[in-house]
């Protein structure tokens, strides 16, 4: 099977509701298909992704340039930090704020996929070949400690608390027994959002992009017909930085991930979180799974397919699945 990535750069126009994921999305995307195709192209869809052979696969966002950072810490990081400053107080200091660090740019994640350790490049910083904010190259001799450096890692992803209150719509009055106080969560995503794709060689294109035109005219998640989860798609290009044509015995995920019994994989690093997602009707609640997040990091064949479909999560509902197959990054070995 062959598969090209493509880099969609998506604006938001509103606040959302459903946070985007690659999961959501593809349960976006089928709703779209079923919408601007047909029913038939639709289990066709569905019964191939069961099948480990998905006609696309997506990324989580990566907003504002945040791409994750991985990689794990070894003795010899504790050791260089330890030499380098003579006062323990700064090199709790150092490490703790490196061990805050949940992001890096484009520019450091692809010297990471390429091989470079985390840890050498904490080690740079305390040489000054690296700028400590940022992580990336610098020729500036700066001081490592400063109080610049106390704002790191600022996320360009905020949530928001607000209240709101129900109103009758029969009589779009909230002074009765009926209205109600309620809190809702909204996100921001400030800056652009990049979506990396995955679409096989056999799957029309054509018709991938008129379902995400779909998805955009009629907003993403919840909400929507009342404004939120709203984007505009600013450009759709091919995309060849991750190499993904070579194979590697390491990989990172960049979108949810539950390993299948088939995978033969080990976890390097793993980023868990729990999630009960939602589908259609009168009983839209699905079961609690946990899976992977963008950012984990394993051994195994980075060109295989990985990842599973699950089944019979709304006890409701049979034909109702949650696609967890991930968006993989070959990491080389340094």
């Amino acid at each position: 099977m062959s598969y090209k990535t493509y880099k969609m750069t998506i604006k938001a126009k509103s606040t959302f509701i459903t946070p985007i994921q690659s999961d959501t999305l593809f349960g976006q995307m089928i709703w779209a298909i079923k919408y601007t195709q047909n029913d038939e192209m639709v289990e066709k869809i569905i019964q191939e992704t069961k099948d480990g052979n998905p006609p696309f696969v997506f990324s989580n966002p990566i907003v504002d340039d945040e791409y994750p950072l991985f990689g794990k810490l070894t003795e010899k990081y504790f050791e260089e930090v330890d030499k380098h400053f003579s006062n323990k107080i700064e090199a709790a200091d150092f490490k703790k704020r490196n061990k805050r660090r949940s992001f890096v740019s484009s520019e450091v994640f692809q010297e990471l996929i390429e091989g470079k350790k985390i840890e050498d490049i904490y080690i740079e910083i305390l040489n000054k070949k690296r700028d400590f904010t940022t992580l990336k190259k610098t020729n500036q001799n700066m001081t490592i400690l400063s109080k610049e450096n106390l704002k790191l890692q600022t996320t360009s992803t905020k949530y928001s608390f607000r209240e709101r209150n129900s109103i009758n719509r029969l009589n779009i009055d909230s002074d009765d027994d009926n209205s109600r106080l309620f809190s809702q969560d909204e996100i921001n995503y400030n800056g652009d959002v990049v979506l990396f794709i995955n679409i096989h060689s056999e799957f029309n294109i054509k018709i991938f992009e008129k379902a995400f035109q779909y998805i955009q005219y009629n907003g993403y998640g919840k909400k929507a017909s009342s404004g939120k989860g709203q984007f505009e798609v600013l450009r759709m290009e091919p995309y060849n930085e991750f190499n993904n044509e070579s194979k590697y015995n390491k990989f990172i995920v960049l979108s949810n991930f539950l390993p299948n019994e088939k995978d033969d994989i080990s976890v390097i690093e793993g980023k868990t979180f729990t999630k009960k997602s939602k589908s259609y009707g009168d009983n839209p609640h699905k079961n609690y799974f946990i899976a992977y997040r963008e950012g984990s990091y394993f051994t195994g064949d980075s060109n295989k397919i990985k990842g599973r479909v699950l089944e019979n999560i709304n006890p409701k509902d049979p034909k109702v699945i949650q696609n967890l197959i991930p968006f993989c990054v070959g990491v080389k070995d340094e």
